[in-house]
């Protein structure tokens, strides 16, 4: 028998490097979202749609070293939904300027609680990941920086 004959008989196991691994399963996670893409979502609605793991590996990572985590705040996404337009970019600058987070913080995380019902781009250091399942799931872009 040829290697590709036991590989696809499940005798041998191709080993791949974690980078390949990770690049499959966003590829898988991308795949799952756009087949259950939704106009507008709730947190539990979200946690039963998509599965943690899958949700987790669509989180971009936009991290340059290594943080201060000075000032910490909290939001959620319901708050995110009414205080922003579709494709908005909310980062800590804009969630300062719409007056939802204090002028000196500099580490957010989001939270899920309500619904969501625009894709936004969401460039914060923290998620949970019903959070991030409510994102993507409308569309919308969760940027960990």
């Amino acid at each position: 028998m040829t290697i590709e004959q036991l590989i696809a008989q499940g005798y041998v196991k191709e080993l791949i490097s974690k980078e390949d691994y990770d690049e499959y399963l966003r590829k898988r996670a991308l795949a799952l979202v756009a087949a259950k893409h939704r106009a507008s979502i709730s947190a539990s609605e979200a946690h039963n749609v998509l599965d943690d793991d899958s949700a987790a590996v669509l989180i971009q990572d936009l991290r340059k070293g290594s943080q201060v985590k000075t000032k910490k705040a909290v939001v959620n996404i319901d708050t995110l939904s009414q205080k922003f337009n579709a494709g908005d970019v909310v980062n800590v600058e804009s969630l300062v300027e719409k007056g939802i987070v204090p002028k000196n913080t500099t580490f957010v995380k989001v939270l899920a609680r309500g619904y969501i019902d625009k894709p936004l781009i969401v460039e914060l250091q923290d998620y949970s990941l019903d959070a991030v399942k409510m994102i993507v799931l409308t569309d919308g872009q969760a940027h960990k920086v």
